[in-house]
């Protein structure tokens, strides 16, 4: 016992902790498995050790001992028939007496000859090779979009339970003028359902002899006061936030003004002035209390484009009472404008751009205001509407590959993703800069989504119809930059609402990535997609989704799973899918040959999903048996289906993969420190 207990190590796999006994030191692994021919009968047959060896195969000379991997497991270069490299597995065209383990390549092959000969082209009992010219996208111009794609009206906009309206609504409908207010006179609020408003009576400060001042009060004196320089403008901010005199800096507000002296002059001679007025006037503009999109409710929020433009100027000048930061188990995310100002060496250049953005938005609405709707939807699918995934007979949808172009530019008309953080906006007030962020900064009227959007749970979304774009840029990260002004000339609905519906739809972050590939994870992320992708206002007729690399940045996301999950997902939602790789040609043609190989096959989405989740085994069973594979998903499903990727680049995968080369690393593995909560 203690012999044994000498060869054991300590090894960090997946979520935890197990012992294992050393592959060098380890007995015969006489490993218990289910036969092809025992199966049959319920019973269990032992693996012998030229079995476990060969792969089942002839046995093997004892001095390939060393180049075990794990327990029962086959050396480098003698998989088994299910696990051989896509230069070496047979085609899927064999007999189905193989003994191949079941799947869902067998289930396929399994089909009656007539659906076999049509589906998979047989010819003379061997698999035809699809041409090159069948694996095409469908053209750009037959992809559906809003409001040609509708044959249905828009229902006339009106208030009830789940659908607040913060205006009165023309009985006779928009017609490109500003509404008025609902009600007439402000009706106060303070309550955990409902935004508490710097307005608000009982929004006080405590100031000497244990008294409490009207913070509203202090508001109105210092913005009705002329501000005719930064410093000036720091001073009137920290008047009424007192507790954070000491903790704010305003760095990156000093050099946003301090690079151009022409625009400084200009907004505080021209800009600054309308905003005072502007955030002074929310008691009149937004006149009932404004409710919290709650977690786990259907509702919408519908504001005219002047009100937006009032509670914005009000988190410029950060007057949002317990809005100045988000707390670490804080469900909502911050509003106020403070940590924009703030600034390090590190991130200055980024905050100043996207304050470029922000102050080009008030330059437009100072010249015209607009005069359109909002509206703001949080979509919840609830258990009961979640698709059976593995029983789904629907046949994938059309799809449009690119990897020219961009969602913002070229999705006008189509549901657009925004690859969202479960908190809405990401870091856009802070020094986050990729595509939700940048979104953001050219649609400014997004920003006000995070005043009232608690944290997205798995089984919602965020759908943002209406807002327009004030800014154009270029770049990506540390190199975007504000190149100027935006002419919005997306056309407007009944309601008076911009034709641009963008969804925030947030991936999971996967610390260690090979855990996306659990059923688990690859469930979630499809419901979260299908979620995105249903129609909230129209059930049918339903425009493409304009997406692409979803979660494949930051959040560790495998692109080739993405596109698949995305794809199975507007499939059963009823939609084309646009997709943009950015720059990405090997993904967009792997994808386009993936894609056109499906479509060929007549393959459905239950067996897209079984055949995905015949990769993610092979990835989890080569995370805990340290088994070597660089077999991509596309490179996979090409194979299982008897097809090839061609000549296309190699893509690997979306992330980072280790290439364990000696069986030393495992044995030396004895201590590890876990990371930080």
């Amino acid at each position: 016992m203690s012999k044994r207990l000498a060869q054991t190590r300590l090894h960090l796999s997946g979520s935890g902790l197990k012992f294992r006994t050393s592959p060098k030191k380890r007995p015969f692994p006489f490993k218990k498995s289910y036969s092809e021919g025992s199966a049959k009968e319920g019973r269990r047959s032992n693996m012998s050790y030229a079995q476990a060896a060969g792969g089942q195969g002839p046995s093997r000379n004892f001095s390939e001992k060393r180049n075990f991997r794990g327990r029962g497991f086959k050396p480098r270069g003698q998989h088994s028939q299910s696990f051989r490299s896509p230069a070496h597995r047979s085609p899927v065209t064999e007999s189905p007496d193989s003994t191949e383990s079941p799947n869902v390549i067998n289930q396929l092959t399994n089909r009656d000859h007539e659906a076999r000969t049509s589906s998979y082209s047989y010819y003379n009992g061997k698999s035809k090779t699809v041409e090159a010219e069948d694996y095409k996208s469908i053209d750009w111009d037959k992809l559906r979009r809003a409001p040609d794609c509708y044959v249905h009206f828009l229902p006339p906009l009106k208030y009830d339970r789940m659908h607040k309206v913060l205006f009165k609504v023309p009985p006779q409908g928009w017609s490109n003028s500003l509404v008025d207010p609902y009600p007439n006179m402000y009706r106060d609020t303070w309550e955990e359902a409902y935004v508490y408003m710097p307005c608000s009576n009982y929004n006080v400060i405590p100031s000497q002899h244990d008294q409490q001042v009207s913070r509203w009060k202090m508001i109105e004196d210092v913005l009705s006061e002329q501000i005719t320089s930064v410093f000036e403008l720091e001073e009137a901010v920290l008047s009424y936030n007192q507790h954070y005199t000491h903790r704010w800096d305003f760095n990156c507000l000093r050099q946003f003004f301090c690079q151009d002296l022409k625009r400084k002059d200009e907004f505080f001679t021209h800009t600054l002035p309308f905003i005072q007025k502007l955030a002074l006037s929310l008691p009149s503009l937004v006149t009932q209390p404004l409710p919290f999109l709650k977690q786990g409710h259907e509702s919408k929020l519908t504001i005219s484009q002047q009100q937006a433009a009032c509670l914005l100027a009000n988190a410029f000048f950060c007057t949002f009472p317990k809005r100045n930061a988000r707390m670490k188990y804080a469900i909502l995310p911050d509003i106020n404008f403070s940590n924009l100002y703030r600034g390090g060496p590190d991130d200055s250049m980024r905050k100043i751009e996207k304050l470029k953005c922000i102050v080009n938005y008030f330059n437009r609405i100072h010249k015209k205001m607009p005069t359109g709707i909002i509206t703001f939807t949080r979509h919840v699918l609830h258990q009961d509407l979640v698709p059976k995934w593995d029983e789904s007979t629907v046949k994938l949808t059309d799809l449009y590959v690119s990897s020219e172009g961009n969602i913002e530019d070229d999705g006008a008309g189509m549901l657009q993703a925004d690859f969202a953080n479960k908190y809405v906006g990401g870091g856009v007030l802070g020094r986050g800069l990729v595509q939700e962020e940048i979104r953001f900064a050219i649609c400014p009227e997004m920003i006000l989504s995070r005043l009232f959007t608690p944290v997205l749970q798995d089984h919602e979304v965020l759908i943002m119809t209406g807002c327009e774009r004030f800014n154009d840029y270029k770049g990506y990260s540390d190199t975007f930059q504000f190149t100027g002004d935006y002419v919005d000339e997306t056309p407007r609905d009944t309601w008076g609402r911009k034709n641009t519906e963008v969804v925030a739809m947030d991936a999971l972050f996967f610390r260690d990535p090979e855990t996306q590939y659990e059923k688990s994870k690859i469930l979630r992320e499809v419901n979260k997609a299908y979620c995105a992708f249903q129609g909230t206002e129209f059930s049918s007729y339903l425009p493409a989704v304009c997406t692409g690399n979803w979660g494949c940045g930051a959040f560790r996301g495998d692109k080739h799973l993405k596109a698949l999950i995305q794809l199975m997902a507007a499939s059963v939602a009823g939609r084309q899918v646009c997709y943009f790789t950015f720059d990405d040609k090997t993904l967009e043609s792997q994808l386009r040959r993936v894609h056109g190989m499906l479509r060929k096959l007549n393959i459905t989405v239950k067996e897209l999903f079984k055949l995905i989740l015949d990769y993610s085994s092979k990835v989890l069973r080569k995370r805990h048996h340290y088994w070597e594979t660089n077999e991509t998903l596309f490179e996979f499903i090409a194979s299982a289906l008897g097809e090839s990727l061609g000549d296309t680049p190699r893509q690997a995968h979306g992330y980072n993969e280790d290439d364990f080369e000696t069986q030393e690393f495992y044995d030396a593995e004895e201590e590890f420190t876990p990371d930080s909560p």
